[in-house]
């Protein structure tokens, strides 16, 4: 669409004589008149922007004012895919897809409002951080696990119970608590990162270790605001060829799993990867404010894969 308004906004740039069928801009674009798109123009633009731009391609345009409305509508989310049902986002089938998706999405400058919006309404029970059976990214479970103080869940200050740090940066209150947004955060945290060597309950399991991304270290791609560090570091493609599977969040499972320390397969889909429970947790309250919590160990797999780095090029 936006390559198409430019050329467009090319016609009749410059006041001359122009003879009388020339006299009035016109710009006819051609089509093949069936679903299937010209191989051509699907080598060189792909076909879901071609599709899209078909679907929101009006008979006359206003310029400059309609351009940025049309070229939003293009490159934003689409809840009807090409022969699909209503409600659906277009699923991921090859490779080309979803490099497609990444380019429209990077396009689009921002992530759409809509299908964030949507989801979140679908699974607004499971973002309850004290939900009595699904709290969240936690297992009920987990309350016969190794108890530690706030402390010790605080990153920036993550104390040992058998030694004193000599300049905290935090006291008094605010070392021994944490409100619900920075308990919430240092719960990710400590899913990936924790170092806590805890000893497991049940006999002869594995020790719990360190939480699978500090194992394997981790580097990120920062882009110049949030939106393009997120999506500098979206993996479309596991390895780089091949599509992931479905996504299966932590949080969508029926029950919280609570068995302690898993072998599992390496998840096939990213949103398992970066969802993964490497610790059963379950935070404590009293009043308003987390105080403590409860540590088992949780799933964990052989690290004997590549870090699904994005490769880009500005």
């Amino acid at each position: 669409m936006d390559l198409l308004l430019q050329r467009i906004g090319r016609l009749h740039r410059h006041h001359r004589s122009r003879p009388a069928p020339l006299q009035q801009a016109c710009c006819a674009v051609l089509d093949t008149g069936e679903d299937a798109f010209d191989a051509g123009s699907e080598a060189v633009y792909g076909q879901w922007l071609l599709w899209r731009t078909r679907k929101f391609l009006p008979r006359s345009i206003r310029l400059p004012e309609e351009i940025s409305p049309l070229v939003q509508q293009v490159y934003g989310w689409e809840r009807e895919a090409p022969g699909g049902a209503q409600g659906e986002p277009r699923p991921l089938m090859q490779s080309d897809d979803a490099l497609e998706r990444w380019s429209a999405l990077w396009q689009l400058g921002h992530f759409p409002a809509e299908p964030v919006r949507d989801y979140l309404e679908q699974w607004k029970d499971r973002f309850w951080l004290f939900h009595p059976t699904h709290p969240f990214w936690q297992v009920p479970q987990a309350k016969i696990g190794t108890e530690y103080g706030a402390a010790k869940l605080n990153g920036e200050m993550s104390e040992s119970s058998n030694k004193l740090r000599l300049f905290p940066l935090y006291a008094g209150q605010s070392k021994e608590q944490l409100s619900y947004p920075q308990a919430a955060r240092w719960l990710l945290c400590v899913n990936g990162y924790d170092d806590t060597s805890a000893k497991p309950k049940g006999k002869g399991l594995p020790s719990v270790g360190a939480g699978w991304l500090g194992k394997i270290g981790f580097i990120q791609a920062q882009g110049d605001n949030l939106y393009e560090t997120l999506m500098l570091n979206l993996t479309l493609l596991r390895d780089g060829r091949e599509c992931w599977g479905e996504s299966k969040p932590c949080w969508e499972l029926e029950a919280p799993k609570s068995a302690e320390r898993t072998e599992i397969c390496c998840p096939d889909n990213p949103a398992q990867l970066l969802t993964l429970q490497s610790r059963r947790l379950l935070l404590h309250r009293t009043g308003e404010n987390v105080d403590g919590f409860c540590l088992l160990g949780g799933d964990f797999f052989p690290l004997d894969f590549l870090q699904p780095v994005f490769s880009f090029q500005r």
